[in-house]
């Protein structure tokens, strides 16, 4: 038990560490530099604000859960409580940010004559604020009785109580996996589909120059492709971060699976809000760039 504590708050402390940092260096990004400030890009500032909520609040806690012991938020109710609502409304709206990031590419790429109808900076603040009116009303239940809070031993952090009401854990995984799962799925594969499509009718109409082009005159649209190739390769990233947590959880119904199970996938869960700024900035030259300027006003 001991040596998992010690490899559970190294990889915390880190995560904790390099996702603070990344979430800021997203957002200060899109502020930054010009190329990135579009309509699109504010729900990638969303999913950021939504990880950096994880990070910088949610995961300090849990390294102090086990420096100081669970009896401390068990005499601290309510902070706990205020914990355990930050962390399922801020894990809710980053999936649930992606989904709105699939729809967003989605709606440029195969519906362009709907994008600007749809997808104004108006509209999609109000959207991103949506999201988190969705988060809240999901984490309502645990203040209305049909399920709780409270300090998790074998995640060894505040969180919504798995064994106050299965019929909420149902609910819950339901809600904030599933739905979003088949939204960003099924975005996505017409995402390529469009992709293909366009390739195949750049071939028909001039061969010898179809290699340098993806799609006919469109290098803006090319971008944004990339774009969608990243933003779909952090939702693979979020499924398999969170996928072990959800499937635990769903089936542990009498609270019997090992607390080292619980302990690997609840790592495995909070590291994908570390992972997403890595990923733009592993993926996507725009993002560098975005990043070297943003750190240029800074330094």
């Amino acid at each position: 038990g001991s040596i998992l504590n010690i490899i559970y708050l190294i990889i915390l402390i880190a995560t904790t560490l390099i996702g603070n940092v990344g979430n800021v260096l997203v957002i200060g990004a899109v502020v930054c530099d010009r190329k990135l400030r579009k309509e699109g890009n504010v729900f990638i500032v969303n999913l950021a604000i939504a990880d950096l909520c994880v990070t910088s609040v949610v995961d300090p806690f849990s390294v102090a859960g086990v420096l100081v012991g669970h009896q401390w938020f068990l005499d601290r109710h309510v902070l706990c409580h205020a914990i355990g609502s930050i962390c399922l409304v801020s894990c809710v709206c980053s999936l649930w940010s992606i989904a709105a990031i699939s729809v967003n590419r989605f709606v440029l790429l195969c519906r362009q004559t709907l994008y600007r109808k749809i997808f104004t900076w108006r509209s999609a603040i109000h959207m991103s604020l949506g999201l988190w009116v969705v988060a809240i009303l999901l984490d309502l239940p645990n203040f209305l009785d049909w399920s709780d809070h409270t300090y998790d031993m074998k995640t060894m952090a505040c969180s919504y109580d798995r064994t106050a009401s299965y019929s909420y854990t149902v609910f819950f995984i339901t809600l904030f996996v599933t739905i979003p799962l088949f939204v960003v799925v099924y975005c996505n594969i017409k995402i390529y589909s469009f992709v293909l499509r366009s390739r195949i009718r750049d071939y028909a109409s001039d061969p010898l120059t179809s290699k340098n082009r993806v799609l006919p005159g469109k290098r803006e649209i090319r971008q944004e492709v990339k774009l969608a190739k990243t933003l779909f390769l952090i939702f693979l990233v979020f499924c398999v971060c969170w996928a072990p947590y959800a499937l635990v959880c769903l089936i542990d119904r009498y609270d019997r699976i090992s607390k080292d199970v619980y302990t690997v996938a609840i790592l495995m869960a909070h590291s994908s809000s570390t992972l997403n700024s890595i990923l733009y900035c592993a993926t996507n030259k725009r993002f560098r760039d975005g990043y070297r300027l943003f750190l240029g006003k800074c330094l």
